[in-house]
């Protein structure tokens, strides 16, 4: 990735280190979680082998008297596990912080972005400036740019409800409007407060704010400490995730309408990798968005290409309803791409080894490299008549290759 200056990165760039950073805590908590329970059980283990020989148990009670050669091992071996212990309950919380810290980086980098595209949005600010502050700057523009700073500033320290109320205002359009996942991220980030100032212990802040917003927190009551798992981990990513993308592309179509084709190939793409690496339901939430929510394309190809994807989400995500996407589509003109693609997902493979020969070894809108890694063919690679067609155009038999990063679809 690219390292560009705070002050000069794009909305698709603000995004794109978002879900890369958010990313990284996700895959930190999946490697780090299982391998700190798993060295908790490993030294209980230990524990257990260096204690269970010398336990004097009685009726009334147990007792271990530990040989003077085995003191300084038995002292080691249960500071380390009273430490995993402890990193067990800590590392998914701190991780959980940190996701949310991310989101909340991504607020001030894509406010900063949409104020350096559009100057005029900060004109009306009311944060005032001295002589001494003027005589700082050599230019409007570095004027502007603090001006932008603390603006930033200020939005950052309120809470993330009056972020959006702010934003909604600011930018003059409906951004929590049939969001089922807000009370999700209310309560999210409500429980970073949480990790952050109690202890994780629920206050009457957290209950608030939770009903006030219709969070559903059943019978937890003040005092109560809260913990989390890899499925509420699971859970809270995905919900940042999906707030975040949906946030930045709405702000970014109705601010720069002469951007809709980058931002519709940037938002087909961040799809297309959720698909490639399995997770199909928040790929699924994200293109019900883009094809139902969105109501301009900057063409019917990239508009066709969401639909396309939609329906890969679910049938592979095992959601209901991905014939009903491509039933409701008038096909009849589509080019020779999607026509393999909708026989693919029909399941039709008579059809679509016919389509791979009517491509061809040269075809310019399927490659090669698309039998290989394109998430539509996830199934059908594994049926005999797909690879005897791959041979019979190739010359080759199917082999799965490492290249991941051609455009598979080439629409031009």
């Amino acid at each position: 990735m690219n390292q560009q200056s705070e002050k000069t990165q794009t909305i698709s760039d603000v995004v794109s280190i978002f879900i890369h950073d958010l990313e990284g805590v996700k895959s930190a908590e999946e490697i780090a979680c299982p391998l700190i329970q798993t060295l908790s059980q490993n030294l209980n283990e230990e524990l257990k082998v260096l204690i269970e020989p010398i336990i004097d148990s009685n009726d009334d009670s147990e007792s271990i008297s530990i040989p003077f050669d085995a003191v300084k091992k038995f002292r080691s071996l249960r500071r380390k596990n009273n430490l995993a212990h402890s990193a067990i309950r800590q590392m998914p919380r701190a991780l959980h912080v940190a996701m949310v810290s991310t989101f909340d980086a991504f607020l001030g980098n894509l406010l900063r972005s949409i104020f350096l595209m559009k100057p005029e949005l900060i004109n009306s600010s009311q944060k005032e400036l001295t002589f001494s502050d003027l005589v700082q700057f050599d230019s409007v523009s570095r004027a502007r740019e603090h001006i932008i700073e603390k603006e930033i500033e200020a939005f950052l320290r309120n809470s993330h409800a009056d972020h959006f109320k702010w934003l909604e205002n600011k930018f003059e359009m409906p951004l929590r409007k049939d969001l089922d996942s807000w009370p999700n991220f209310i309560e999210v980030t409500q429980r970073r407060n949480l990790f952050v100032h109690s202890d994780g212990i629920v206050s009457q802040q957290y209950l608030d704010v939770c009903r006030e917003h219709g969070v559903d927190i059943g019978n937890v009551a003040i005092g109560d400490r809260l913990h989390l798992n890899a499925d509420y981990f699971s859970t809270s990513y995905k919900c940042l995730f999906e707030i975040g993308v949906k946030l930045a592309h709405v702000v970014w179509r109705k601010h720069a309408p002469d951007e809709r084709k980058k931002a519709d190939e940037e938002l087909n793409c961040v799809c297309y990798e959720l698909l490639q690496i399995e997770r199909y339901d928040l790929a699924h939430t994200l293109l019900l968005f883009a094809t139902r929510t969105l109501k301009t394309y900057s063409s019917e190809l990239n508009r066709r290409m969401f639909v396309i994807n939609l329906a890969i989400a679910s049938k592979f995500g095992e959601i209901k309803g991905s014939e009903n996407y491509l039933k409701k589509e008038d096909w009849s003109d589509c080019g020779i791409q999607f026509k393999l693609a909708l026989a693919v997902l029909n399941e039709d493979f008579s059809e679509a080894c016919e389509i791979m020969q009517e491509i061809g070894p040269k075809g310019e809108n399927v490659k090669r490299v698309a039998y290989d890694i394109w998430p539509l063919f996830k199934e059908f690679r594994n049926h005999e008549k797909f690879h005897t067609t791959y041979k019979e155009i190739y010359g080759d038999d199917f082999k799965v290759s490492s290249l991941s990063s051609d455009n598979e679809m080439n629409c031009d």
